[in-house]
């Protein structure tokens, strides 16, 4: 619902203490709101900021803001979901056996219990790359050999060539970084694969961007393990959590990891999940609402 769709709909309320009652009691409050309006930060232009001091985070204390970068300001999902389009146009002959559905199914399985073991650390990055087109060609080849993990290896760096082919940053997301950049200096922070992160620093030319750049492959540890926010504060000089900001899409890896490492956040919650005890300093609907966001608390 637009602002003004929402200004006319709190405007039939007659009783703004029944209102102020459901805006104070956090839970009911956030999903009342969140199945009305866009964003959490338009939410805020209608009524006075003081009804939400106690769920606002505070720029005034930020002396680093960190970004995620696959779904938050990457639009990663649009990028594999291209990718593996493109690539079993290129190589259905390898998997006679699948349709397309049956592929994509099987491919997200096995890469999403791959990336699990990988936080666990249980396999490795290398093993991640290698393996996930293993159960794909086991189910759909058509062939008794068992040991495709060669093949499997070669189609994994096949399939990374194509998928950087599709790499486009969300609408918003340039706005938002130049926004964020004039409150506190930049960081990443990222579970991607270290040549794909550096690739996308090359390609959306974000080498002076960001100051710091912090990848899970290279620090032994994944989000949203506490040891890779307390290793990346360490690095960026302060020593108060409470000073960095993360803004993340994804509410367990980035935002419940970063709120127990002491750091505020910012959901960009882009599907409108409902979180009754939701932990997220802030919430907005897009990257784009960031500018907002930040308007709104520095006015």
């Amino acid at each position: 619902m637009c602002v003004q769709n929402a200004k006319n709909t709190f405007s039939s309320y007659k009783n703004r203490d029944f209102l102020e009652l459901i805006l104070r009691n956090f839970a009911f409050g956030r999903v009342f709101l969140l199945k009305n309006m866009e964003s959490f930060a338009n939410f805020r232009l209608i009524l006075p900021l003081s009804l939400f001091d106690s769920m606002a985070l505070n720029l005034d204390t930020v002396k680093v803001i960190y970004f995620d970068i696959d779904n938050t300001l990457v639009d990663h999902s649009h990028a594999e979901n291209k990718a593996l389009t493109l690539f079993f146009e290129q190589y259905s002959e390898e998997f006679p056996l699948a349709t397309f559905e049956k592929f994509t199914s099987v491919y997200r399985a096995s890469n999403l219990k791959l990336w699990q073991k990988l936080a666990k650390k249980e396999v490795t990055v290398e093993e991640v790359r290698a393996r996930r087109f293993l159960d794909i060609l086991q189910e759909f080849s058509g062939r008794d050999n068992l040991t495709f993990e060669d093949e499997a290896h070669k189609m994994g760096i096949r399939y990374m060539k194509i998928y950087e082919k599709f790499w486009e940053l969300f609408d918003g997301a340039s706005q938002a970084i130049e926004k964020a950049s004039k409150i506190a200096p930049l960081g990443l922070l990222s579970n991607g694969f270290r040549k794909q992160v550096l690739g996308k620093i090359k390609q959306f030319d974000w080498e002076n961007t960001f100051h710091h750049v912090v990848i899970s492959e290279d620090v032994g540890v994944m989000k949203p393990h506490r040891e890779i926010f307390d290793h990346t504060l360490t690095i960026t000089g302060y020593t108060k959590p409470e000073e960095m900001l993360y803004i993340g899409d994804h509410y367990d890896t980035d935002i419940i990891g970063a709120s127990e490492a002491g750091w505020q956040t910012v959901w960009v919650n882009v599907h409108n999940e409902i979180k009754i005890d939701s932990v997220a300093d802030d919430e907005v609907s897009s990257i784009g609402g960031i500018c907002r966001l930040f308007d709104l608390l520095k006015s």
